[in-house]
């Protein structure tokens, strides 16, 4: 065998032995993160209002697991909203919030709100959903303690646990 191709042989499996050790440790650091989980001593909820907001562009395959997850949610124990805020989709995804949002009016749960921010404005640096997202949180908020009303952003791709509102609530 040509020492060429020993050396080549050589060289790839130690990237590929360099790239294993790389996703154990990955592994290993992602597993120490903190995770919220049941806490030891839930008292009464301080919030009194939570606007979970979910920025969307073109997420017409993610939105619909998404926002079941969420309509599935424990209920939190205060008034919340549920605001789907697109920037110009040009898909299918404002239709599958219309839709979903119509399917269930009168289902109890949150108050839902499709919220069409229209595109990011010309001249502006606006980088990933925070354009979509800052319209959302700029909408009217109920009377009340500002303190106690909350701000929950998630992404179309994530899929809510049933407990995690509460979760994040009883961490506030």
């Amino acid at each position: 065998m040509p020492v060429a191709i020993v050396v080549l042989q050589g060289l790839g499996l130690m990237a590929c032995l360099g790239l294993g050790l790389m996703l154990l440790l990955l592994e290993w650091q992602l597993g120490r993160a903190p995770r919220l989980g049941p806490n030891p001593n839930p008292g009464p909820l301080q919030a009194t209002f939570l606007r979970l907001v979910i920025p969307v562009y073109n997420e017409e395959t993610n939105i619909s697991a998404c926002l079941d997850a969420v309509l599935a949610s424990q209920d939190p124990g205060l008034a919340w909203e549920l605001v789907v805020a697109d920037d110009g989709s040009s898909d299918a995804t404002a239709g599958l919030v219309q839709g979903r949002f119509q399917a269930d009016q009168g289902g109890g749960g949150p108050a839902r709100r499709l919220l069409d921010v229209g595109p990011r404005p010309e001249g502006e640096r606006w980088c990933g959903k925070n354009w979509p997202a800052s319209q959302a949180a700029a909408l009217e908020w109920p009377a009340g303690d500002p303190r106690a009303q909350w701000l929950l952003f998630i992404d179309a791709d994530v899929r809510l646990e049933p407990a995690a509102l509460v979760a994040v609530l009883q961490e506030v």
